[in-house]
Formats: structure tokens, sequence, C-alpha cells
């Protein structure tokens, strides 16, 4: 464990501090038994022993009560959700409550948006991969010196054909699309066209001039056994998209990862098709510098558009949502030549068997809360009584002989 010199000489000093008061209070009992006998002595010692008893049952005390305070006490962040919830108290063994989201007019995302100079890990549906990949085809024609060059060749006379395979099922046009658009806008003087693999057109090789560059996409999709949070009837999804660039004799290929989560960017699609569910979306705030920063803030922030309303003694309101409401996660690594940056977002179901349980925890952590608060207050009752009694018998031991001096 280091320590820093500060540090050592901060110790140092209380030591010291402390080791004068000692001396200090030997030395003021030693004179008070000299002068009032033992009984005075002994009585001043009690009432030097008791007093910081019971400063440190108020410093305790203040501790729990911060504890309490930081637990129940809604964080506040801005909430990125676009559903808002009410559920009808209920009580089944537990407290009735009552969920409240308010998501009010905050937009469902990220508030980040401009990240054109980062490149994702992982991306929340292959559809959203497009323009990524895209982003990242047009640098490997770039670097690659896949480009004709300028002197020899118009910069016109460019054609890119994007062709796509059945790998991509009902998504196959709309991929495609959506890549071929975002190509343009990186190569706007070039004619970028579009076919499939199994056109007998797309399937003739390269132009030897150069001139053309194809651009193969393909889809790997893998279904997992396992369903999809947000939905049981239908299994969770992951996979890559893969392209494949040729230019004459030379081919490049980059890839993209995926897994299907698409409450993170359509969360309004999801709330239409689950009116019965009650969904809340947390967002981290900012770009953080680790995972574990961009999770605590997507908690948060979902934590912000929650409240549950517990109708048990004492309980009043508090923000109950925790890591155990959480159903479903997307965490996204940034990169970026000077470093990586994360994001997340945190799927909460706020239905009313998933709250129960919440609830059921709060009413016994308030019920422990109010036990220890009536036992820590007894306990400092009782050292205050004790504390003055014992002034008062030392006050008496003190001022005994002067009084009978004083009266004979």
């Amino acid at each position: 464990m280091n320590i820093s010199i500060i540090g050592i000489l901060m110790v140092a000093l209380f030591l010291s501090i402390l080791g004068c008061i000692l001396v200090g209070v030997v030395a003021l009992l030693i004179a008070v038994g000299r002068r009032h006998g033992a009984a005075a002595a002994l009585g001043m010692l009690m009432a030097v022993m008791i007093l910081p008893l019971i400063a440190i049952s108020f410093l305790a005390v203040g501790r729990v009560q911060k504890v309490d305070a930081a637990r129940d006490m809604p964080t506040v962040a801005t909430a990125r959700s676009q559903t808002s919830t009410t559920a009808k108290p209920k009580a089944v063994d537990a407290p009735a409550f009552m969920v409240t989201a308010s998501p009010d007019s905050r937009p469902a995302n990220w508030s980040t948006t401009e990240l054109e100079d980062f490149r994702a890990d992982l991306y929340p549906s292959m559809i959203e991969t497009a323009g990524p990949l895209a982003h990242l085809v047009a640098e490997q024609i770039t670097q690659n010196g896949l480009l004709p060059e300028s002197d020899t060749e118009p910069a016109d006379s460019l054609i890119i054909n994007v062709r796509a395979d059945r790998s991509f099922n009902e998504n196959r046009t709309t991929f495609r699309s959506t890549f071929s658009r975002s190509l343009e806008k990186r190569f706007p003087d070039a004619r970028v066209l579009e076919s499939d693999h199994d056109d007998a057109e797309s399937n003739l090789p390269p132009s030897a001039n150069e001139r053309t560059i194809v651009v193969s996409l393909s889809a790997l999709i893998r279904k997992i056994n396992t369903a999809a949070a947000w939905n049981p009837r239908i299994p969770s999804e992951s996979g890559h998209v893969d392209a494949r660039i040729e230019a004459g004799n030379r081919s490049v290929e980059t890839r993209v990862n995926f897994v299907a989560k698409p409450w993170v960017n359509h969360f309004e699609q999801i709330v239409s098709e689950f009116s019965i569910k009650q969904f809340v979306v947390g967002y981290s705030e900012s770009l953080a510098s680790t995972e574990a920063e961009a999770r605590q803030s997507a908690m948060q922030n979902a934590q912000s558009q929650v409240q549950l309303t517990s109708f048990a003694k004492n309980s009043g309101i508090h923000t109950l949502i925790n890591e155990t409401n959480v159903i479903d996660r997307f965490a996204q690594k940034l990169s970026r030549p000077y470093g990586d940056v994360w994001r997340e977002a945190v799927l909460i179901d706020l239905s009313q068997g998933t709250m129960q349980a919440t609830a059921t925890d709060h009413a016994a952590a308030v019920a422990t809360s109010s036990s220890m608060m009536i036992r820590a207050n007894t306990v400092i009752a009782t050292l205050i009584i004790l504390a003055a009694i014992a002034i008062c018998v030392f006050g008496n031991l003190l001022t005994q002989g002067y009084h009978r001096k004083t009266i004979s």
C-alpha cells in the first residue's frame, strides 16, 4: 500500500496532538487527585471517557443517515426515453406501491451522435452497420491505393459496383441501398451501382482498367438459444457483415460486428409492439473512459426517469431501480487514434412482478433502518444521562470542600 509523505505527516501530527491531550488529561487527573482526592479524579475520568463516546455515537448515527439518504435519494441525470407508465397500487405479501415513469420530451438516444471519427466494436442491429461499414470500405479504398491515378484517369470515370448476396435475407435490398448511399457521400464523383451476387451481370470479373471497384457484401447471422429480453417469442441474434473490395488484381476485406438489440435506437417500435410491457431505457450521458463508468451513468439515467411510491409507513417516495431490474444492456466500445471510450444503454422492466420484489426489499430495508435508529437514539439518550450524572458528581466533589470552608 502506497502512503504519501503528506499522509505520513498528517498521521504524525494527529498522533502528536493526541499524545499532548493524553498527557494533559493525565496531569489534570493527578492534580485533581492531589487537591480533591481520588474520588474527584475518578469522577473526572468518567466524564472524560463518556463525552468522547457521545461524540462517536453522534458521528455513527450521522453516517448511517447519510448512507440511507444516498441509497434512497433519486439520482438526478438527463433521461432518455419515450415511454411513460404508471402501475396501479397492488399488494401481494408486500406494501402497496405505485411505479411512475416520467420521460417528458427527452430524446430516446445518446447525447453524443457525431462519431464518424470513431470505430465501434459492436452495433445494435445489422442494418445499423451499413453506414459504418461504408466508411471503413472508403478508408480501405483510399489507403490501399485502389483509386485510379488522377493524372491518367478522370475522377468521374470511377464506378463502384455494390453487390449483396442472399445471406441478408429480407434485409438484402435495404442494407445494400443504405450502404450505397453512405458510399456515395464519400465518393461524390463516382457512380455507385447496385446489383446482386446471383445476377448474371454482377458475376462478370472486375474490369482490368482499374476504373471499376467491386464491393461484395455478405452477412453471417447466428441464432442464439436464448429468448430476446424484450420479446420472449424470438431468439437472440448476433453476427457480422463482411465487405470484400476488388479492384483489378487487388482485393482487401473488412468486417463489422452486430448484436440484435432494436430497443437501443428504435425504442418507440418496441413500445408500440409490446404495449402491455412497461419499459424504460437509460443511456449513458456522455462518453466514458471505462465500461464501468458508462454502466453507472446509464443506471443513473434510468433512475432519474422512475420513482416508486410505497404506501408503507415511513417509506415515502424513493427511486429503487437497481441492477436487478435490468433485463438487457448494450455496451459499445468506440475506438479512436488517441484512445478508447465507452457508452452503454440499459433496458429496464417496470412490470408489476419485477417491481414487486423491489418494493418488498425496500420495505424490509426501511423497517431495519427504523429499528437501528431507535436503538441508536436509546444508546445516545443513555450516554447523555450517564454523562450528566458524572458531571454532577464531579462538580459536587470539586466544590464540596470549598463550600465547607466558606460556611464554617
